[in-house]
């Protein structure tokens, strides 16, 4: 009995010490178990994100979670697409940032290295990996969007880790085109003189009862409009003279208006003609010559009569100043026929 005791006893000591065994490992690998935390604020740039581009430089910057102190190791992992990451040395890694003195760069391969920092004292901001562009890695021969690892052994005792990732956007993978056509917009529009008031359809410039001893005239303002960088040109036409059946009033040539010797309408000389008398301010509106500068015949085909060549919104828009003002003026004499005349004048615009 004495015997069989003593190897139950032995049994049940042995189990305690078994127990205490795995107590002792499970204890001691969690003592082991690193803590990790999420790397934030992860930007990776390349200087240039063509496919296939040689020479490329990488900046990788990063936010640590937990500060890191002196002797602490960064490591980079990235899509092994990127070629010529085993021929980088010391020299061609380099990390900065607030704290950070120095870096050391070893196990450089293909797609991975790591960085032992030098600190003088704990960093918590910006951490920026830069890989020089002299040799720097070749960009991937297809577009993509590549994945780079970040991971950062907090002080190098293998307990904390920071960890990480972003993307390096190669070909634009990443981008979407948006395209929108703007069509060409023109608008035309007759105003009563000075006013915002559209003249009325039948659009009618009236010269009243014409008489030998003073000029009749009338005015009108054109508004015009155009989405064109290049702004627009309007022409102007008439259907024939200023005349009642075969009789008209003679055009206006110029500085020789109705071959009287005079510049412009002149009272008793019979003579009828138009001309752009206030070209605004808004518009940079510019007359073709002569129209801008004394009473002209209005041409019996169409030519231009103003330009601009911007943008312009003066029909429709209220702004007065973004109008051209025409005036007509017509003379008589003694001889002149009794009767009512007529002349239609037509206006087209035309993009630049």
């Amino acid at each position: 009995m004495q015997s069989q005791f003593s190897n139950k006893t032995k049994r049940l000591i042995l189990g305690i010490l078994a127990l205490i065994a795995i107590v002792s490992i499970v204890l001691s690998f969690n003592q082991q178990t690193s803590k990790a935390a999420g790397i934030t604020n992860i930007n990776i740039s390349l200087t240039n994100e063509s496919i296939s581009a040689a020479g490329v430089g990488v900046t990788i910057e990063f936010t640590p979670n937990t500060p890191i102190t002196n002797g602490s190791v960064i490591n980079i992992d990235y899509d092994t697409a990127f070629t010529g990451g085993a021929s980088l040395t010391d020299g061609d890694i380099s990390v900065t940032g607030t704290n950070i003195t120095s870096s050391t760069e070893s196990s450089i391969i293909a797609g991975s290295f790591e960085s032992v920092l030098t600190t003088s004292g704990t960093v918590t901001s910006t951490v920026t990996v830069t890989i020089d562009n002299a040799p720097g890695l070749t960009n991937p021969s297809s577009a993509g969007n590549y994945q780079w690892s970040i991971s950062v052994n907090i002080g190098g005792t293998s307990v904390n880790y920071d960890n990480g990732a972003g993307l390096a956007y190669v070909g634009d993978a990443n981008d979407v085109n948006v395209t929108g056509i703007i069509g060409s917009t023109l608008d035309l529009q007759m105003y009563v003189q000075d006013s915002s008031t559209p003249l009325v359809l039948p659009y009618t410039c009236n010269l009243g009862a014409l008489n030998v001893g003073a000029v009749s005239s009338c005015s009108y303002d054109i508004g015009f409009s155009t989405n064109s960088s290049g702004g627009a040109t309007v022409k102007v036409a008439a259907d024939g003279q200023l005349r009642n059946g075969l009789n008209n009033i003679a055009a206006c040539t110029g500085t020789n208006c109705n071959g009287d010797g005079t510049t412009g309408v002149t009272a008793g000389s019979a003579e009828y003609g138009f001309v752009i008398s206030n070209t605004g301010t808004g518009c940079s509106t510019t007359p073709v010559a002569p129209y801008g500068t004394a009473d002209q015949a209005v041409p019996l085909s169409s030519t231009d009569f103003f330009s601009n060549n911007t943008l312009c919104d003066g029909a429709a828009s209220g702004s007065i100043n973004k109008r051209i003002e025409v005036t007509h003026k017509a003379s008589i004499n003694a001889a002149t026929v009794v009767g009512t005349y007529n002349q239609l004048v037509t206006y087209t615009i035309f993009a630049n």
